[in-house]
């Protein structure tokens, strides 16, 4: 939150500037005639939105529970709220339709429980693509696995994913966090892509953009609580780089259940 203005030279510092390298632009994309976004696992549930002709909302009903406590046995609990983050993305063509998982979210339970609960089939998700490596993105591959069947499930992550990470405590002592295991992750089927450079899917109408480099002064990454082990001793971890986000050629439709709480470097963007 920004508590006080921005001075000229604060603008021109947050304005893109040309980054050294070599560069992926322009990308085109096949145009496709549908894409809808359905927010699975978000930080918030706040059923007292109203959705419109482009965003549905889920109501409180969309999920049940036992309670004897109620005069018929159950009350409502709507979606499940995590510190997480999954969506899946639906593109059609034709007709033809491919869903996308974009990140997971934090617990084994959350994304496939709202899934069901909105009446959706993940065993015919086409494809997997991992943001970041952080566990809250990521957690809900375990939940994942056991609906997904025997086939074998493209996963594009970047290839630091696998890096161990830590929080650093005020006072010392660490909280070492969950790193995910690419041996595992293929022994369950998933088929494990690692990309720096932008990615093309479904036929050349869903892009991958790959690695996102930071082009502004005021993005400064992590801080240096934040770490990682090198292999020989953990070091400040601010640049968290991510698989970044998706763009689909055409949105005219967006179904989001969740309150969005989309974060500056694991956008999933609209043309």
């Amino acid at each position: 939150m920004c508590k006080e203005s921005a001075t000229a030279d604060d603008v021109r510092a947050a304005m893109p500037h040309p980054v050294a390298g070599s560069a992926a632009d322009p990308i085109a994309l096949e145009p496709v005639d549908d894409v809808v976004v359905t927010t699975l696992v978000d930080n918030v549930y706040d059923a007292l939105l109203t959705g419109d002709n482009t965003i549905t909302r889920a109501p409180l009903a969309a999920g049940t529970a036992q309670a004897p406590q109620f005069e018929p046995g159950f009350t409502n609990v709507g979606l499940m709220a995590e510190h997480g983050f999954s969506a899946l993305v639906t593109v059609r063509r034709g007709d033809t339709t491919t869903s996308v998982l974009f990140d997971t979210g934090l617990s084994p339970d959350a994304m496939v429980t709202n899934a069901d609960r909105l009446g959706l089939d993940l065993s015919g998700v086409h494809a997997v693509v991992l943001s970041h490596g952080h566990f809250d993105h990521v957690g809900g591959l375990a939940g994942l696995a056991g609906r997904r069947g025997t086939r074998s499930l493209p996963m594009v992550v970047h290839p630091l994913v696998w890096t161990r990470r830590r929080l650093a405590r005020p006072g010392g002592g660490a909280d070492d966090w969950p790193t995910l295991s690419k041996r595992a992750l293929t022994g369950e089927g998933f088929d494990v892509i690692e990309r720096r450079q932008p990615s093309l899917l479904v036929d050349g109408s869903i892009l991958i953009t790959g690695e996102v480099d930071r082009t502004t002064d005021f993005e400064h990454g992590m801080p240096p609580a934040h770490q990682h082990w090198t292999g020989t001793t953990w070091e400040p971890d601010p640049l968290i780089h991510p698989t970044a986000g998706s763009k689909a050629a055409a949105a005219p439709a967006t179904s989001s259940p969740l309150k969005s709480g989309w974060s500056a470097d694991e956008g999933l963007h609209r043309c």
